[in-house]
């Protein structure tokens, strides 16, 4: 699985659409400031158990990024079955980091969350 910089439209293509029209979900790794997409088919606990073997999943923050009309209307995370059914807590500091890193993911995509 590669590591993404930017939210670019060739992500978008390729991941996008996830388990409703618009979403794009991603893995944030605040331990190595890695941006992961998730594949349309995959839960997350899935694709974590599959590229995270082993791994603490406190420092990998999920987030689902929605868009409208190639416009961000909503950043959610911490809303997976990881969270849910494994019941992984993630740390403030992880999910600091993981927001921070999401904001870059954006801004390097020439892209920004629609104002309310």
């Amino acid at each position: 699985m590669e590591a993404y910089e930017a939210l670019t439209e060739n992500l978008i293509k390729e991941y996008g659409d996830r388990k409703k029209s618009g979403r794009l979900s991603i893995v944030v790794d605040t331990t190595n400031n890695e941006i992961y997409p998730v594949p349309q088919d995959a839960e997350h606990i899935d694709f974590m158990r599959i590229y995270f073997p082993g791994r603490d999943y406190k420092p990998l923050v999920p987030f689902h990024i929605d868009m409208e009309n190639g416009q961000i209307v909503e950043l959610t995370h911490g809303q997976t079955g990881l969270e849910l059914k494994l019941g992984v807590t993630h740390p403030h500091s992880a999910i600091n980091s993981a927001r921070t890193l999401v904001s870059e993911f954006l801004r390097k995509g020439n892209r920004v969350l629609k104002s309310k």
